[in-house]
Order: C-alpha cells, then structure tokens, then sequence
C-alpha cells in the first residue's frame, strides 16, 4: 500500500469484515431500523434470521486466530460487532422496551457462547461502561495493527489522517453516542505498561489519530482504560492533549493482545483516590475538633474559667515566692477569689 490513497478496508484490523458482512445483510437491518414506522417485528425476524450467520462467520475467524495465536482480537471484533448491532437497534425509532427486548435478545444468544469453557474462551461484560471500554481498547488496538499501514500510504499528512478520523467517525460515533447517557461529563483515562496516562473527555470520543499515535509512541502491549467521575487530578497540557501526572478513578478496564481473551481482561482498581479520601477525611475531623475546642473555650463557662486560670498563671509564673504570697495576703485579691469561688473551701 505504500504511496497509494488512504482506504479503510485495507487495513489489517478489518481483516475479518467480509466474512461477516458477506454473510448478513447489515443495509436490511439499518433500513428496518431507520423507518419511521415500527418495524420491531421486522427487526426480530432479521436478528432470528441472520443470527446462525454470524455464528458461523464467528467460527471462521476463530479458527484464523487460534492458528496464528491472536485469540483477543477475535473477542474484540465479535464483541463489537454485536455491539454494532445493538447500536443500530438503539438508533432506531422503536419504543425503548423493544429496543431493550431486542438487545436481550441478542445478549443471550451469545452469552453462552462467548462466556463458555471451551478451548477458546471470550468474555463478554455487561457492566454499566462495559460497551465504551471495549470500543476504546478496540480502537487502540486496532491502531497499533493499522498504525504502519497508514503512515505507508501518507502523500499528503493532514490528508490522510483527515480521513481516517473521519472513518473512526463513521464507525465508533454512534455507539459513543447512544451511551452517552451512562457516561456523560465523565473522563476517560488510558493507562499503557510503562506507567504512563493520559485523559481525554467522553465527548472528545472516538479518540483521534493524534491522540492514538501519542499513546501509541513506544512498545506498550499493555493498555487499561479507567472512567473518573470527576476531573482528574495534576491535569497537564501535553501537545493538546492531557497528561496525568496523578488520578482518582472509578474502574479500570484492561486488555493485552498476547493473553487469552478471557484472562486477558481484567478489573483492577486505584488506591490513590481512596488514599486521598482518607487523608481529607482525617484533616477534616481534625480541623473540626480544634474548632469546637475554640468556641467551648471562648464562649462556655469552663472556658471562661480556664481563660481566667490561665491568665492567673501568667500573672505569677514570674513572680518570686515572696511576691506571691504578697499577692495572696492582699485582701483585694482574696475578694476577687471569693467572689469568683462561690462554694466554700
């Protein structure tokens, strides 16, 4: 491909879209999904129809993967294939119960499946940001297997990136979108195997070349991708994107390209936000305490009776053992003392 235009279904991470898309007419499901009359019926028979299709276009490139020991990016492809799937669903016109019927459906025809004990395992999740985890780790991924190809068919930079953020547009924005709701005003954080991170906002999504391709600078075959409720911490400007330097996050989400899908995904989770949690927490009391103390002593009558004990003590710590008992022989002093000690000694 050197030297020649930029074309998307050159690119080694679609290697497997012809056998699935030969087998299943996705533009029937898009044209079902795009009317605006209910078509749920329609809907139904096409996913009950073509269903055994992308089962076999799934055993096909299992076979592919497992002889050229690459079984994590099969997972990834068939996950996000349903996930296309259910994404279309979603977009179309129908009432959120059929969408939800329809998504159910598809779901548990797969989840045996995909979460079986055979030889070649692949998980498939369904937490809340599961589906915008896996398109991140899909995209990274599939621009470390792309990143060579594309930079070989650059004859006008800005040409060639323009239209391959424009094909992550076309294939990713859709499915970003229609989980916004889960994830909206959040951060997400992508963290490679030498320690370093950086942030990007959800609406930033689909992650641009630029973004890839600094991520993607040294050999990592390690990524995890946590999501912050919150801004993160220490945020750097890092040719415009954002560097952490330190983070507070909610989950993380990891997947290696050499292990096994279903040991390949995992689940860890940051410490330093608990840490700092802690910490504040324990300032906080702290602060509270000296406070409360502060307005017992100023304002409560023990207060006031240490407050004058106090200056009592100031007033004789300098004071020789003459002048104190001078002090205490004065019968102005003696008054004050009664008068203040109404109880008899």
């Amino acid at each position: 491909m050197d030297g020649h235009e930029f074309n998307a279904d050159d690119l080694p991470s679609n290697e497997f879209k012809n056998i699935f898309e030969g087998k299943i007419q996705i533009d029937e499901l898009k044209s079902h999904c795009e009317s605006s009359d209910d078509k749920f019926g329609d809907i139904e028979e096409w996913v009950t129809k073509y269903n055994p299709n992308i089962i076999l276009s799934y055993n096909i490139i299992n076979k592919t993967c497992t002889s050229k020991n690459n079984n994590a990016k099969c997972c990834r492809y068939i996950n996000y294939y349903i996930d296309h799937i259910i994404d279309i669903i979603n977009s179309s016109h129908l009432l959120k119960e059929y969408k939800e019927r329809l998504s159910e459906l598809i779901e548990n025809l797969w989840e045996e499946r995909l979460n079986s004990s055979s030889s070649y395992n692949c998980t498939r999740e369904k937490q809340a940001y599961s589906t915008v985890e896996r398109c991140i780790l899909k995209q990274i991924y599939d621009f470390l297997e792309d990143k060579e190809t594309i930079q070989n068919t650059i004859t006008d930079t800005s040409k060639t990136i323009g239209k391959y953020n424009a094909y992550l547009k076309e294939k990713l924005c859709s499915i970003y979108k229609n989980n916004k709701y889960t994830i909206e005003k959040k951060y997400i954080n992508i963290h490679n195997d030498s320690g370093e991170t950086k942030s990007v906002q959800y609406d930033k999504l689909p992650l641009s070349y630029e973004f890839l391709n600094s991520i993607t600078s040294k050999i990592n075959n390690n990524f995890t991708v946590s999501i912050s409720n919150e801004k993160p911490i220490f945020l750097i400007s890092d040719g415009g994107q954002e560097q952490l330097k330190a983070l507070g996050s909610s989950q993380h989400q990891s997947f290696s390209p050499q292990e096994d899908s279903k040991s390949g995904r995992k689940e860890t989770y940051s410490s330093n936000y608990s840490l700092l949690h802690i910490s504040s927490i324990l300032v906080s009391t702290f602060l509270g305490v000296i406070f409360i103390c502060l307005i017992l002593c100023k304002f409560s009558p023990l207060g006031n009776k240490l407050h004058n004990r106090i200056i009592k003590n100031k007033i004789t710590e300098n004071m020789n053992e003459d002048e104190i008992q001078e002090y205490l022989e004065n019968s102005q002093h003696i008054q004050y003392q009664v008068a203040y000690n109404s109880f008899p000694y």
